[in-house]
């Protein structure tokens, strides 16, 4: 979904790997930052990240505020809605 939002291949990458490796930190920053919110913030992408760690560690809960089903289910509502918005895109793309 990235390449078809930026044209610049070196630039998806960059920010694909940075997704990777700090987007669970950057979604625990932001609920420690804001722990009324922790219930809403629970729920963003970048908590999704932790679902290989939580499934077989069962302490991650503590980290990502979720159960290990409702991390299951939540990426594949992400999965869905991820793979919907790049559809979408790639048919507005011209080619």
């Amino acid at each position: 979904m990235l390449i078809l939002l930026i044209r610049n291949n070196a630039t998806v990458i960059i920010i694909g790997l940075a997704i990777g490796f700090l987007g669970s930190d950057l979604s625990n920053l932001a609920m420690s930052a804001f722990p009324g919110l922790k219930s809403i913030l629970a729920w963003n992408p970048l908590n999704m990240i932790n679902i290989i760690t939580q499934l077989s560690n069962n302490e991650m809960v503590t980290v990502t505020h979720l159960t290990n089903s409702e991390l299951i289910i939540a990426n594949l509502v992400y999965a869905v809605v991820f793979f919907w918005i790049g559809a979408l895109l790639f048919k507005k793309r011209s080619i």
